[in-house]
């Protein structure tokens, strides 16, 4: 029985993700079409309930190969939710790609869209919630944190069964890749409005991400230098005992988000101010940096699967509004839980997120300069850490002392509140005092057409369609007042009309 739920399940959920992963990409690409029509709307809605009923197929497919004993609610549940998960994530990718890229969409559905996309990432929660509620009871604690290959086979790998030898996946690494990926997406986005191209951010990417990796190493054995409360690496006695290789043993665990910030974030603006100079590193600061946030609150839960970087152990009771299965993985013997912090500074994060992109960026923008954005996600994450930091497991504290952590969050409150300190004196200064117009770059900035000493000249054919440069038709260069913001193409210095709403 449960072969044939596998297959049918398969096929149905196949057959809805092609379908979609075919049609969106082209009619995203198709400028003739600025909306769904009727047609349109029904194939995606077979598409949904295919993925759905793919989902719920497949779940009950592994509910009775495992041969779980569930009661009628445990079976509805898990059922239910994997049916619900598959076309809430289906819908998510669709409407995002949708709502991000599909720039001539007719505004009536372009809102519909929007909301979808929300409702879809509420779906997507709520879904995975009721799936992990109806087989809790079922699973193995500790949850896998991995899968591994070697000469003996497959394995999955846990807390209780890590891995020897071999090719070593872990789940802590597909989660800061993919949290990697989020923030590009956003941050892709957003560069977008400002500027009307995608891929901007593509080869910075490739460089700062690396770099952060480096840097939350670097950042680890810094602070375990001379090992750490619990008995943890000594690298300074490593290294006496001739075992360099220990400091780039980066498979054997060993980062800090707190290091791999900030090399991240250092190595991405110097590269961006390279590579696009007309549009400023700053920009990119204000745009990519708060994203970051994103990235670690999915990193985090690479930390709930290895269970590790948790808090004091509590009596179950008080943590009884956890679900069920971070209640279990989180178990910490003798009716007691201990405290997810994980998930604690994932909320804290979210909140950040929304706080400094559109309570700050957009309440305060009056009074913002660039790179304003980039400094507040110092100071929110270092004040986040600075209070979770005495909280967790004194056995996940770095140094020798234990305070590595919370020196570095304290770091990065004091280097915030400097950088934007300084930012705003030398506005102040250069531009406000010094009769300097504020350059801004605008997306002319990162177009390739000929300058000339005499006014720029182009031309926008459709405003529904990609702004490009497409004949000459001369404009006058606007009149500013000191002080005031223009826009700045490509390595020049004279004005050019904002098209940019969000400027």
């Amino acid at each position: 029985m449960w072969i044939v739920c596998l297959i049918f399940g398969a096929l149905f959920a196949l057959g809805g993700g092609i379908f979609l992963g075919v049609t969106t990409p082209k009619f995203i690409a198709d400028f003739r079409k600025n909306s769904l029509e009727k047609k349109d709307k029904q194939y995606a809605l077979f598409a949904y309930a295919a993925l759905a009923v793919g989902g719920a197929l497949l779940q009950a497919a592994i509910n009775i190969a495992n041969k779980w004993s569930m009661n009628a609610l445990q079976a509805t549940a898990s059922v239910f939710g994997m049916g619900f998960f598959f076309l809430s994530v289906g819908a998510l990718i669709v409407n995002f790609f949708v709502h991000y890229y599909k720039i001539n969409f007719v505004k009536e559905q372009a809102i519909w869209i929007t909301r979808l996309m929300f409702l879809s990432i509420a779906g997507a929660i709520v879904s995975f919630l009721i799936l992990g509620e109806g087989v809790a009871d079922f699973l193995t604690y500790p949850l896998p944190n991995g899968i591994a290959i070697n000469g003996d086979g497959f394995h999955v790998t846990s807390v209780n069964n890590p891995h020897s030898g071999g090719l070593h996946i872990t789940f802590y690494g597909i989660v800061i890749v993919l949290g990697a990926y989020v923030a590009y997406l956003i941050s892709d986005h957003k560069m977008y409005q400002k500027f009307g191209e995608h891929g901007i951010f593509d080869s910075t990417l490739l460089i700062a991400f690396p770099a952060g990796i480096i840097g939350a190493r670097i950042g680890y054995v810094i602070g375990n230098w001379n090992g750490d409360t619990a008995g943890g690496i000594n690298f300074s006695q490593e290294v006496a005992n001739g075992n360099i290789g220990s400091i780039f043993a980066i498979w054997n665990g060993g980062l800090t988000i707190l290091g791999g910030a900030i090399g991240g974030i250092l190595v991405g603006a110097l590269f961006f101010y390279w590579k696009h100079r007309s549009i400023g590193a700053l920009t990119a600061v204000d745009v990519a940096v708060p994203t970051i946030l994103w990235g670690q609150i999915l990193g985090r839960w690479g930390n709930f699967f290895n269970k590790e970087v948790y808090g004091a152990a509590v009596p179950a009771s008080s943590m009884s509004f956890l679900p069920t299965w971070i209640s279990h993985q989180m178990d910490a013997g003798a009716g007691n839980v201990y405290v997810p912090l994980f998930l604690v500074e994932g909320l804290l994060n979210i909140a950040g997120y929304f706080i400094i992109v559109y309570a700050v960026g957009k309440l305060l923008k009056k009074w913002l300069v660039r790179g304003d954005l980039g400094g507040c996600y110092l100071i929110w994450y270092g004040i986040v850490r600075l209070i979770l930091e005495p909280l967790r497991d004194p056995s996940f504290n770095m140094g020798s002392n234990g305070q590595w952590s919370s020196v570095w969050a304290i770091i990065y409150i004091v280097a915030g509140f400097l950088f934007i300190f300084g930012l705003h004196l030398f506005d102040y200064f250069y531009h406000v005092k010094g009769n300097h117009p504020r350059m801004i770059p605008s997306w002319h900035g990162i177009k390739e057409y000929e300058w000339k000493r005499d006014p720029v000249t182009y031309t926008i054919e459709d405003p529904n369609l990609p702004r490009t440069v497409a004949h000459k038709n001369k404009v006058n260069s606007k009149k500013v007042e000191l002080g005031e913001d223009v826009p700045v193409g490509e390595s020049k210095d004279e004005p050019l009309p904002l098209n940019d709403k969000e400027e």
